[in-house]
């Protein structure tokens, strides 16, 4: 039996006709530049210091990936992902994720969600959720936190579990960045998963390794499997991303 652990190529997402990312994109810009005139109950984030034993080294591999969104309570405040997307790093497709949480949070706050013309592949299920919290010094911190996306029920369909981190200092976000994702889907007889996970020391030296697994079935019906294994090496300098030299 297949299982959809992960999938992170969003050729897959949004191979059905008719599903344009970019407009996507401009969907959600146009909704936001807007949102001046929409009265928005956004209160001040409150994120409380986990009560967790964290410390570094912090790693998060299939194990505590499991354990950690299991502690999931309250759900994020949107004003905390605002926050978090306006001082990301990394690849496009991993903030496109924040976006559209924002996204579809935008639209239920102007009652506009049940009435918006989702297409197929379209992600249209989201939540946020506050994890764990490192303290690193009086006036910094690191919160991990966990968003949990998955797309229109139809083909094809997919499901995201993002965990990201976000770097304060005095209270103020410095970065953030994807820590560790176990994402998923399928159209079809095609399938595949992505698993990150993440080791970071005290020097904030990350090592990343990510795991593709892809497979189809032939016209015999046997399945076909690939895999890859990638590893990734970066710092985090001045709260900016520092990759190390391939």
């Amino acid at each position: 039996m297949k299982q959809f652990l992960s999938f992170v190529l969003v050729c897959l997402l949004f191979a059905c006709e008719n599903t344009d990312i970019g407009q996507y994109t401009e969907d959600f810009d146009d909704l936001m530049n807007n949102l001046d005139s929409v009265q928005i109950d956004y209160d001040t984030v409150i994120v409380k210091d986990s009560k967790s034993l964290s410390q570094f080294p912090y790693f998060i591999d299939s194990t505590n990936f499991s354990f950690l969104i299991k502690k999931k309570e309250s759900e994020l405040n949107p004003s905390f992902l605002m926050d978090a997307l306006t001082v990301f790093q990394g690849d496009e497709y991993q903030d496109y994720y924040i976006k559209q949480y924002l996204f579809i949070d935008s639209l239920k706050q102007i009652d506009e969600y049940e009435h918006y013309a989702w297409d197929i592949g379209n992600i249209m299920y989201a939540e946020a959720y506050p994890l764990d919290t490192l303290i690193l010094s009086n006036n910094e911190k690191i919160i991990f936190w966990y968003l949990k996306e998955s797309t229109y029920e139809a083909c094809p369909s997919a499901s995201y579990d993002m965990i990201y981190s976000t770097m304060y200092k005095e209270d103020n976000p410095s970065i953030t960045f994807l820590f560790a994702e176990r994402s998923g889907g399928g159209e079809g007889g095609f399938w595949g998963e992505t698993n990150i996970y993440s080791y970071m020391d005290t020097a904030f030296n990350v090592k990343q390794i990510r795991v593709d697994i892809n497979g189809e079935e032939d016209d015999e019906g046997n399945e076909i499997i690939e895999s890859r294994l990638d590893s990734t090496f970066y710092s985090i300098k001045d709260y900016q991303i520092v990759k190390a030299a391939p």
